[in-house]
């Protein structure tokens, strides 16, 4: 019996080498992991891009295992009405994802979106005149305030009075802005993963062995994974996690101790990685406490806890613990061990 319109529903994949452009697909409500390989190599036939087993997928930041379909059912149910899947080459051989025309789309869509905002009469936070403006929780701006401001906080609707996060859905109101904005999330999250890469002709791709020589299927360069560095034969070491010529992981989890400038008899590391947003930075040369320039969480150079719960058994000078070592496995990864 052929299905009816209702029991099918839309999905999009990013193109297989690109994080940019998607592609629309239907899948039955009741659709399993044959109809999905069946749809994926229609709309990109092209190999290496048409074999389903050659990617792996995200969906909202979970991995989708389609080597495997009792795997790959203990997480069907991600896949639903608008979902967007990113398909990530697997890396079975032995930098952050450039998101720059994404945000072009948000840029230039914004000022039309924001017209479509209900506005009031107020006082605009930013430059004191009182105008029509757009309500954002606890604060008010005019309309290019709202927008400088946006801009300003990495595209996030966040109070800056409570804190709230505001939801892209109850805000604006064009169905597809709201999308691209919850596209934009999504990427920026990818590169937090260690296992996660995108090689420099832009094809996004995924570990599983963890070693750093690796080639790509779509323009055949052959890289270190980690730094994403031209592979150089005699130079390199294919290790896991590290070429071991500068590469970004073994930088970021190796470092020296120094003096603690609130307490010189404590030691703490000269640099750490972000436990909230897994970016790294250098010690700030006060106490123990120190905020990540990306994210702006504060935690503790010594036990890595967040400041708020650190502080609760010792204070910005004295010893909370020994010092927490961080290696390679301090970075999520997609594909869950």
């Amino acid at each position: 019996m052929t299905a009816s319109f209702n029991s099918m529903f839309n999905i999009y994949f990013f193109q297989p080498n690109t994080t940019m452009k998607k592609t629309v697909g239907q899948l039955q409500q009741n659709f399993k992991l044959s109809d999905l390989k069946v749809l994926f190599e229609r709309l990109f036939p092209s190999p290496p891009n048409g074999k389903l087993e050659n990617y792996r997928f995200i969906v909202n930041g979970i991995d989708l295992n389609v080597q495997n379909e009792s795997e790959f059912n203990k997480n069907k149910h991600l896949i639903i009405n608008g979902s967007t899947l990113y398909p990530l080459q697997r890396c079975l051989g032995g930098s952050d994802v450039d998101m720059v025309t994404l945000k072009n789309i948000v840029r230039n869509e914004l000022p039309s979106e924001v017209g479509k905002i209900l506005k009031v009469m107020g006082q605009c936070a930013a430059h004191g005149e009182t105008t029509l403006c757009v309500a954002l929780c606890c604060y008010k701006y005019c309309a290019d305030c709202f927008i400088q401001s946006f801009e300003a906080s990495k595209f996030k609707l966040k109070c800056l009075g409570c804190k709230k996060t505001i939801d892209y859905m109850g805000f604006f109101k064009s169905p597809d802005f709201i999308q691209t904005l919850d596209c934009l999330d999504q990427i920026s999250t990818l590169p937090k993963h260690i296992d996660y890469q995108v090689c420099s002709c832009g094809s996004p791709m995924v570990n599983e062995t963890m070693y750093a020589k690796q080639q790509c299927m779509q323009c055949k360069r052959i890289f270190c994974f980690f730094c994403n560095n031209e592979w150089l034969d005699g130079q390199m070491k294919n290790e896991k996690y590290t070429c071991r010529k500068d590469c970004s992981y073994e930088i970021m989890t190796t470092q020296d101790s120094v003096p603690l400038a609130a307490n010189p008899s404590l030691q703490v590391p000269n640099k750490r990685v972000c436990p909230n947003c897994f970016k790294d930075g250098g010690y700030g040369n006060c106490c123990k406490y120190n905020q990540c320039p990306n994210c702006e969480h504060w935690f503790c150079y010594m036990c890595l806890k967040s400041q708020t719960e650190c502080s609760k058994t010792s204070n910005y000078s004295t010893k909370c613990t020994d010092v927490v070592k961080q290696t390679y496995d301090t970075f999520p990864r997609l594909i869950k061990l």
